[in-house]
């Protein structure tokens, strides 16, 4: 899953060193142990990729309605034959995602955001499972027994 989450095209491509030193990272604090915690931290660096994901296509989406109102703004100031700041379009009014894209990349970022929870959670359950079982009894429960 970890080896195929990285986009190595595109603009701006991804860079697999960044996403092995955000593992890296992870695996630095969280310390898993055994398989199903190793599997429950690489769940959670790509939960948090891909969350990276959706804020650069927010970001692109951004772009790409800006450029289409400055092309737009500049077609019209060639029409009118005249450059003036009363004709001038604002187009920092409008530098939002279309409605489409913007239900789109919410719906995606919180499916994301769910699964990261999700993997969180369940690594904590583990870890806390794990430290629990390997405490020595308390000398409440040896005493007893002597």
């Amino acid at each position: 899953m970890a080896k195929s989450v990285v986009i190595p095209t595109g603009d701006p491509f991804e860079n697999r060193a960044e996403f092995e030193s955000l593992l890296a990272q992870l695996h630095e604090q969280l310390k898993p142990v055994g398989i199903l915690e190793e599997m429950l931290v690489e769940k959670i660096a790509v939960a948090y990729w891909r969350l990276g994901r959706a804020v650069r296509a927010e970001v692109g989406e951004i772009r790409e309605r800006l450029l289409d109102w400055k092309q737009l703004e500049k077609s019209l100031r060639q029409l009118d034959g005249k450059v003036s700041e009363e004709n001038d379009i604002p187009s920092t009014r409008l530098a939002l995602p279309s409605r489409h894209a913007s239900d789109k990349i919410v719906r995606y970022e919180s499916a994301i955001d769910r699964q990261l929870n999700r993997a969180l959670n369940q690594l904590d359950r583990l870890q806390r499972r794990r430290q629990r079982d390997n405490t020595p009894p308390s000398d409440k429960t040896t005493s007893g027994k002597n």
